[in-house]
């Protein structure tokens, strides 16, 4: 693809991906206090799934398979009753939605995710997705080996809520 159409189509998955990012946070936030989890649910699948979709229509491969791992584990919150959203579920879920949305502002600002930072925050997305699915399947009966990776700073927080907040 062409630099100057590639850059162009980087810019269409990043408004995108902002508004699918927004809708994972709304539903993080509110899923453990909705009486319609379904349908809180249905959103989060479907934003994972258009982030996963949207990065792989431009090349975008390692953050189109965080995405579809990351819908992979918002499934058995639909299918499975026995699931339940607890904080620590919640603490971990949105420690990968963080790692997504640094990957997305680190492609924002240099329009690429080839150096050792972007690379080092996918394996730690990839670190607490693993021990999402981990959870889930023993749903509290074991304990996690380690806390989830904490790969943000208060400073990068706060350029995120500059950069998706007012940008």
């Amino acid at each position: 693809m062409q630099p100057e159409r590639q850059k162009r189509m980087i810019g269409y998955f990043i408004e995108e991906a902002t508004t699918h990012l927004d809708t994972i946070e709304q539903g993080l936030v509110n899923l453990s206090n909705s009486i319609d989890k379904y349908s809180i649910v249905n959103d989060l699948l479907f934003a994972a799934h258009s982030l996963a979709g949207g990065a792989a229509m431009i090349g975008l491969d390692s953050i189109s398979s965080i995405c579809s791992n990351l819908k992979s584990c918002f499934q058995p919150l639909q299918l499975e009753s026995s699931v339940k959203f607890d904080l620590k579920l919640k603490k971990m879920f949105m420690q990968a939605f963080y790692g997504i949305k640094e990957l997305v502002y680190h492609l924002n600002q240099s329009a690429e995710l080839s150096d050792a930072k972007a690379i080092k925050v996918m394996s730690e997305i990839e670190i607490t997705l693993a021990q999402i699915r981990d959870y889930i399947d023993g749903m509290g009966k074991r304990t996690l080996q380690k806390d989830p990776p904490t790969f943000l700073t208060d400073e990068t927080l706060s350029m995120f809520d500059d950069f998706f907040m007012n940008g």
